[in-house]
């Protein structure tokens, strides 16, 4: 099943009707993982549009279950190091699953690596070896140290590939498709730029978190019912250039620095000292 977890950080619980429905299959997806690969799983998470309330693009994976994981003790003594990304395959009533080693995870995070960000707060799959003190220790360090500029030029990134991206969809929904991953990310930048922190991943809570004008929020009601009547709207398009700018106006004023290397260090040393007694 899939539970929520209660994190001292400030990231709100996530909203996740796709996750909850698909909850059952991920939890046997990372099982099977976890048993084929003989490895434990601190932290499982559903991520991709569909987990995060946004409608699948044809273009990514519409959902994966994203693992973090540790092989047992010996694996790591050899002379030549395991393999730290390993991937299974989606199967008629199993999404896919992607895995990292929690080694790589956290030398990642000492840069500020946003995927890793999304995968630490994504909603949860219940997996073998969960370890939701890993999560909340990993939250509660990002929301004081993750560096606000990286997070914001990933989200920029996104929002500017999905401005530019081809959907082959009938035009409406081709727009729609567009718009919503175009605004998820922007929400996402007027997220940091506003409270000066990580924000959630998905599309629920960063509307209820969003500081948007009265006039865009039934045109957001109207996209998650389904097309807009026209493929562009002057609204929702000045919103847009609204978030750039605002980006251009106050991102160099945004903190660069990266969780420290001995907080870090001292989660996969929890992690391993763990796997060290399996």
């Amino acid at each position: 099943m899939v539970d929520a977890v209660t994190s001292p950080s400030p990231l709100p619980t996530l909203s996740r009707p796709v996750a909850d429905s698909l909850g059952p299959a991920a939890a046997r997806a990372v099982a099977a993982f976890a048993e084929a690969e003989g490895v434990s799983l601190p932290h499982a998470a559903l991520t991709g549009p569909l987990a995060w309330g946004l409608p699948d693009d044809g273009v990514s994976a519409p959902v994966v279950c994203a693992c973090v994981f540790i092989r047992p003790a010996q694996a790591y003594l050899g002379l030549v190091e395991p393999a730290d990304i390993l991937h299974f395959d989606a199967s008629d009533d199993m999404p896919a699953v992607v895995g990292w080693d929690a080694r790589r995870v956290l030398r990642m995070a000492l840069r500020s690596n946003a995927v890793v960000w999304e995968w630490l707060a994504s909603p949860v799959i219940d997996g073998p070896g969960a370890r939701a003190d890993f999560r909340e220790a990993f939250l509660a360090l990002a929301a004081r140290g993750y560096a606000r500029s990286t997070l914001l030029g990933h989200y920029l990134g996104v929002a500017k590939a999905a401005m530019n991206a081809y959907f082959p969809d009938e035009p409406r929904e081709a727009a729609r498709i567009k718009y919503m991953h175009t605004l998820r990310a922007l929400m996402a930048v007027d997220w940091i730029l506003d409270k000066n922190a990580p924000p959630p991943p998905d599309w629920a809570r960063l509307r209820a978190g969003a500081s948007l004008p009265a006039e865009v929020v039934p045109l957001l009601d109207a996209l998650e019912v389904g097309p807009p009547a026209e493929r562009r709207h002057p609204v929702l398009d000045g919103w847009i250039d609204s978030v750039f700018e605002a980006s251009r106006a106050k991102g160099g004023d945004l903190s660069d620095d990266h969780p420290p290397l001995a907080e870090l260090d001292g989660l996969y040393r929890s992690l391993f000292a763990a796997a060290a007694r399996r």
